[in-house]
């Protein structure tokens, strides 16, 4: 079997992809802001290869620390935010957004500097990749953390077990 981990062959093999894709994306205070500004950069990289602004594959990102996200619509206006009592995304899983204009909700979201609520950011994508309307295409979800969670951590396994028994294929990215 012969892999192949350059871009030409990744372009080749994310062209016909079809997936929703969702990274949470940890931007508690134990991760510095140059960290966070790589995090950024990778998902924002990670996007363009899936060419995300197609009708084929869409891209959510969740920031959490002690609250989680915000939301930005597919125009790239930050809204209010909502905590972690009813989590909800920074930028939407919806294939509504130039590429353009994904990256630039992106490079919006915030650094948060709080503790590190894994679950509740996990619940999100949870709740997003389980709503009526929900594409019936692969589900990826991307953990991008330094660590353990700090708050509800207890849950964090929990809610990574309700993921997988929706079918979402859930990735750790971390030190």
């Amino acid at each position: 079997m012969n892999t192949c981990l350059s871009p030409p062959c990744l372009a080749v093999s994310t062209t016909d992809c079809q997936a929703d894709v969702a990274f949470v994306a940890d931007s508690s205070r134990s991760i510095t802001e140059l960290e966070w500004f790589m995090t950024k950069q990778f998902i924002i990289d990670t996007a363009l290869g899936l060419k995300a602004a197609n009708d084929k594959s869409r891209v959510s990102v969740v920031s959490f620390s002690t609250t989680v996200g915000g939301t930005v619509d597919s125009k790239a206006t930050i809204l209010t935010a909502a905590c972690s009592v009813k989590p909800t995304t920074d930028v939407a899983l919806d294939n509504t957004h130039t590429l353009a204009e994904l990256e630039a909700a992106i490079w919006a979201i915030p650094y948060r500097a709080g503790a590190t609520d894994t679950s509740s950011a996990l619940m999100a994508i949870n709740n997003m990749f389980t709503s009526p309307g929900s594409a019936d295409v692969p589900k990826l979800g991307y953990v991008i953390t330094d660590g353990q969670s700090t708050i509800n951590s207890v849950f964090t396994k929990a809610t990574a077990d309700l993921l997988k028994n929706a079918g979402v294929t859930m990735f750790t990215i971390g030190k």
